[in-house]
């Protein structure tokens, strides 16, 4: 099963909420996405689908499901979900879930971004205690990655760069390009 089935099937009202509130732009991106747009051969700039969090939970994780996580800075870490991972990871079980369950040892972030030619939407949902505390759907720029982020202690620094940049996640451009070689 791919990360993007048991999104879109854990998730259906985050995607209602995408499509109304979006600009047409993003409209017409997410029903090309849906359409199978993104595997036709069309490249997408940007592409992220993650979960974020404290370096040390996540590493335990990490281990338990044997998949990669990456340490980003501020003390977090990120697990790349590829369609593989995604697959270990949840295993047949619905992904919110297995996040509101890990959620009991700390906030944990979904972050998911599509960008191509300066456009693009992303999406961050913030789980704590077993419970989604922040959930938005926006445009890049200081955007809702950039705030969940903020909500987990990170800040910006000088020279415009946002929460996003200060932990590393301008590092790739792919979801795979974060899995270690």
């Amino acid at each position: 099963m791919s990360i993007t089935s048991i999104v879109e099937s854990s998730m259906i009202e985050f995607w209602h909420v995408l499509v109304e509130t979006a600009a047409p732009w993003a409209r017409q991106l997410v029903a090309w996405n849906s359409s199978g747009g993104a595997t036709s051969g069309v490249a997408v700039a940007y592409e992220l689908s993650a979960l974020i969090g404290d370096m040390t939970m996540l590493a335990a994780i990490g281990s338990e499901h044997e998949v990669p996580v990456v340490p980003l800075a501020s003390g977090l870490a990120l697990i790349p979900l590829t369609d593989d991972i995604a697959a270990v990871l949840f295993a047949g079980k619905r992904f919110e879930e297995v996040l509101r369950a890990w959620s009991a040892h700390g906030p944990l972030i979904y972050a998911w971004s599509e960008m191509h030619a300066g456009l693009g939407v992303q999406a961050a949902t913030i789980w704590e205690d077993g419970a989604v505390t922040y959930h938005e759907t926006g445009y890049p720029g200081r955007g809702p990655i950039s705030i969940a982020l903020h909500r987990l202690g990170v800040t910006g620094a000088a020279g415009r760069r946002d929460e996003f940049e200060v932990v590393g996640l301008n590092r790739h451009r792919r979801t795979g390009e974060w899995v270690p070689s």
